[in-house]
This record gives C-alpha cells, sequence and structure tokens, in this order.
C-alpha cells in the first residue's frame, strides 16, 4: 500500500492517474516485468461568490453630484481553481471598478478572494427614487470549462429627502390694440422648480373669465421640470368695457405639479394689476329742429325737436340725464340704447318732442332753446355737455 497527497492542479485536472512498474529476476533467463494504470477521478465543485456593499463618499453629502463609493470582494469558494473572471455591473454611470488580484490578473484558487472599488455620481433621476439600488455580478471558467456565476444582493443607498416646490410669476402688458375696451392683454407666467425632485404634469389654473387656456413651454422641449428648471406660459385676454370703467385687471392663477415620490407641488401667484388706460368721460349733446308738415312759424305751428346725447369718452356713464330750456314740451320720447339712465362708450340717447309756437314766440321772432346734458363716470365725478343753440 501507499499514500499520495493531492495538489491542487490534481483536483483542477480532475483525476490523478497512477502508472505501476514491477520488475522481477527468475534463476534462469530474462527479467520479468509488469505494468498497471490506475485512474482516480476527482469531482470538481465550481464555485463563485460576491459581496458588493455602498456608502457615500461623504457623510450626508447625498444630493445632486454627490459620490456614492461602491466596494466588491469576489471570493472562489469552490476547489478548482477560475480563470478569466470577470465582474459585471449594469450601473449606468458607475466608473469602472479596480480590481486588486491577489496573483494572477483574472485567476483564483479555491479560498482566494480579489477586492474592487468604483464610485458613482449621484444624479436627479436618482433623487426623484429616492435611491441608488443595484447588483454586480461575476462569472469564472473552471478547468474542465463549464463557466461559474454569482451574483450579489442589492445594494441600497438612500437619497436626500424630498423636498418640491414651486414659485409662479405673473405679469401682462398690452399686446394688440389700443387699451379701450376689445383690446388684447397677454399675461405672461413664469414658473419656477424650487425643489430637488423634477416635477410633472404641471396644471396652471388662471380663473380670470373670458381668458384662453394657459399654453406651458417647457425648458429643451421637455414635459416635466426640473430642479431650478423654469417654464413659461402665456395667455391672452379681451379687455371689457366693465374692465375700463374699473380701471384695471386684477388676476392671481395657481401652478400644480406632480413629484415622483408623492410630494406634489403647488402655488399660487402674485395678484397682478393690469392697469387700463387712462378714463376719459366726455359727454356731447347735440340738436335739431324742424316745423312740422311744413309750418312757416305762425302760430299755433309745431316744432319738432330731435336731441342727441353720445357717450363719447372711453367709460360708462351713469345718471345720464338732460334738460331743455324750451318751454311747452309735448310727446317726449326716450330712446335709451340699453339700460336706462346708462351709456356705454360710443351709445346715444334720442330725445323727441314738439313744441307748438306760441304767440310770444311770434312776438320774439325767435326759438331758442338750450339743451344740456350729463353723466356720471364710474369713478366718481360728473361730465357735463351744452348743445349749440
Amino acid at each position: 500500500t501507499a499514500e499520495y497527497t493531492l495538489t491542487q492542479a490534481d483536483v483542477d485536472a480532475g483525476s490523478v492517474v497512477s502508472l505501476v512498474s514491477a520488475v522481477g529476476t527468475p534463476p534462469i533467463g530474462a527479467n520479468a516485468t509488469a505494468q498497471a494504470t490506475a485512474t482516480i477521478p476527482l469531482d470538481a465543485a465550481p464555485l463563485l461568490e460576491i459581496d458588493k456593499t455602498a456608502s457615500l463618499e461623504v457623510a450626508g453629502a447625498d444630493g445632486t453630484g454627490d459620490f456614492i463609493r461602491y466596494d466588491f470582494q469576489i471570493r472562489n469558494v469552490g476547489n478548482v481553481t477560475l480563470t478569466g473572471i470577470a465582474l459585471t455591473d449594469t450601473l449606468a454611470g458607475l466608473s469602472v471598478p479596480v480590481i486588486t488580484w491577489p496573483a494572477t490578473v483574472g485567476t483564483l484558487a479555491p479560498g482566494q478572494a480579489a477586492t474592487a472599488t468604483a464610485r458613482y455620481q449621484i444624479a436627479q433621476a436618482d433623487i426623484d427614487r429616492g435611491s441608488v439600488a443595484n447588483t454586480a455580478s461575476v462569472s469564472g471558467t473552471s478547468p474542465q470549462g463549464p463557466q461559474t456565476t454569482a451574483q450579489s444582493l442589492e445594494a441600497v443607498v438612500a437619497t436626500e429627502a424630498a423636498a418640491s416646490g414651486l414659485t409662479i410669476t405673473k405679469s401682462g402688458s398690452l399686446n394688440a390694440g389700443s387699451g379701450n375696451a376689445g383690446s388684447t392683454v397677454r399675461f405672461t407666467f413664469v414658473i419656477v422648480n424650487t425643489g430637488n425632485v423634477t416635477l410633472s404634469s404641471l396644471d396652471l389654473d388662471d380663473p380670470l373669465p373670458g381668458a384662453g387656456t394657459p399654453v406651458i413651454t417647457y425648458p429643451n422641449n421637455r414635459t416635466a421640470l426640473a430642479p431650478g428648471a423654469q417654464a413659461t406660459a402665456v395667455v391672452d385676454y379681451v379687455l371689457t368695457q366693465d374692465d375700463l370703467d374699473r380701471g384695471y385687471v386684477d388676476n392671481t392663477a395657481t401652478i400644480a405639479g406632480i413629484a415622483p415620490r408623492g410630494d406634489d407641488a403647488s402655488a399660487a401667484s402674485n395678484t397682478f394689476r393690469y392697469v387700463t388706460v387712462a378714463q376719459a368721460a366726455d359727454i356731447t349733446a347735440t340738436q335739431s329742429a324742424v316745423f312740422a308738415d311744413a309750418g312757416t312759424g305762425v302760430l299755433g305751428d309745431v316744432v319738432e325737436y330731435t336731441f342727441r346725447i353720445r357717450n363719447s369718452g372711453n367709460v360708462t356713464l351713469t345718471s345720464v340725464e338732460w334738460a331743455a330750456t324750451v318751454a311747452g314740451l309735448t310727446g317726449v320720447t326716450l330712446v335709451w340704447p340699453g339700460e336706462p339712465g346708462e351709456l356705454a362708450p360710443g351709445e346715444e340717447l334720442i330725445v323727441r318732442g314738439e313744441h307748438a309756437v306760441t304767440q310770444a314766440d311770434v312776438d320774439a321772432g325767435v326759438l331758442v332753446n338750450d339743451l344740456t346734458a350729463r353723466g356720471v363716470a364710474p369713478l366718481g365725478g360728473t361730465t357735463d355737455a351744452t348743445a349749440d343753440r
């Protein structure tokens, strides 16, 4: 009998082959020889393990642009030497791992381990997600050919806490027209992401009656707003007579956005006041008079009067009134364009009445009438007019 201590080369080879030779010398004649071969198979058990750990390079530095350090340990826990060992990590943006081998590059004998390090710069997507998480894998080839692989557990590093925020600023200016009713004011909104997470599905609400639907323009033709980025929106509004009568248009807007982790953001704009053109209250009065039925001005002839009271300013006049000095007007009719006592810019009150020529008129030789008109402006004060005689 004999004993033999196995070597790693034997295990890697997968078997031990023994050649036994024997020689004997007989009393007469040539020596006698014999040989025998014995092959003992050895079971190969290739096996790799990999550990991946992660930590912030600087404690507490977990925001965009900060770095994570990754440490890897690759171990041959099988019973055969592995060659061509390769480390794979699919984390986009990870630096190329620097591997330290115990001996030959890419080779690990049973029980040996290699270590590696890599670094990764935290991106905005990681802040939006709330963490950086991934795995690594390793592969190697055994002496008999089959490849063995292993995968690490997931390494997770939390990024900074989400803090969503928005601001919106509103301004406006005349875009078309003279500034009177019917002119167009363009309101502009500036929206800024003041938080640390990307916001999507921005919803801008402008409650101004008559305003159009705001159209948001994102930077770089995107549909989301990154931290610190600015989006703009515009909406057109047609000034009404009520706006001019008031002297201004007051308006606010609100903005809301959806955050990746549910911490949605919203904000209200400043109250922006668009001041309309200066109010110019004005009223004019004109009159005409003709004899009815081809009269000549003798006693009893009828004079037909027509008075026109016109709002010639740019604001609505209320409490509109008129007065005529001619005595004895009869059959007076008033034709208001809308609400009695009220005239919008450009509107006109028409008054018609009749006067029968009296003896005093004939004695005077002329019929004189003074027509006056008055209206009250929206912000107070009156405007007066006197018609030519």
